[in-house]
This record gives C-alpha cells, sequence and structure tokens, in this order.
C-alpha cells in the first residue's frame, strides 16, 4: 500500500511539473528567425514589400505581434509593423487556448 501511495504521489508530481512546463512553453508563437539578403525578392517568403530596411546587407527577422516591430513600413494602413529585424523579438501576447 505504501508503495502504492509512492508511486501515485510521483507520477502526479511529474505530471502537473510537465503541464506547467507545457503551459509556460505555449505562449511563443514568433515566427522566425529568417534570413533575407540583397537579391532576394521582399515578397513572400521575405518580409514583404512594404517593408523599408538596409537592402545592402543580410537581414535575421522574425514575425512578430502587429504593433511590436521595429522595421517601418512604407505605406499605410496599417502603420503598425509586425516585422523585428535582428535579436532578441518581443515576446507575444496571444495565447493559444492550451495554455491560459
Amino acid at each position: 500500500m505504501k508503495r502504492t501511495l509512492i508511486a501515485g504521489l510521483a507520477t502526479a508530481a511529474l505530471v502537473s511539473s510537465g503541464l506547467l512546463l507545457g503551459a509556460g512553453t505555449a505562449r511563443a508563437v514568433n515566427q522566425g528567425p529568417y534570413q533575407w539578403c540583397p537579391g532576394q525578392t521582399m515578397s513572400y517568403p521575405g518580409p514583404g514589400g512594404e517593408f523599408l530596411w538596409d537592402m545592402n546587407v543580410c537581414h535575421a527577422w522574425y514575425r512578430v505581434d502587429y504593433g511590436k516591430g521595429n522595421v517601418p513600413r512604407n505605406s499605410p494602413p496599417p502603420p503598425e509593423s509586425n516585422i523585428w529585424d535582428g535579436d532578441n523579438p518581443p515576446p507575444s501576447d496571444r495565447c493559444y487556448p492550451w495554455c491560459l
């Protein structure tokens, strides 16, 4: 009986820690990193032709939530950007139902 109780408690601890870990990692929904270099198209699979950046160097970039990008658009609407150029993009605010 004691062995069964210990096994049950151990299983419960592993399952609950796995669920908590899963809930924490489900929030990462930024897309990337991608790479764009001179000579490649800005259209798909690139970031899009409406973004302005140095066309003479390679860029590592991410798709992020609208309004959190650091690459300006050359034509509104919407003026908000969803492209992050460089490392360390901001965390996403989006959360899928399984991480609530």
